[in-house]
């Protein structure tokens, strides 16, 4: 989940949603878990990103039922 060309401390929307899919998939490995749940813990935009993400995945869940 890590860029070295990434500012430090600014969030990567791509990045984090192609993770939080990995997650919701349940193919996202431990370490990067790790790592994402931290970021969570330290930002509040990876966390509203978090919530925009899942609200999205449930609308397309809704709508593909």
């Amino acid at each position: 989940m890590s860029d070295p060309h990434q500012t430090p401390g600014k969030l990567d929307l791509k990045e984090l949603w192609l993770t939080l899919q990995d997650l919701e998939d349940g193919v996202l490995p431990e370490k990067e878990r790790d790592e994402l749940m931290a970021r969570l813990d330290e930002s509040p935009a990876a966390r509203r990103a978090y919530l925009e993400y899942f609200d999205q995945s449930a609308v397309f869940k809704m709508e593909g039922a």
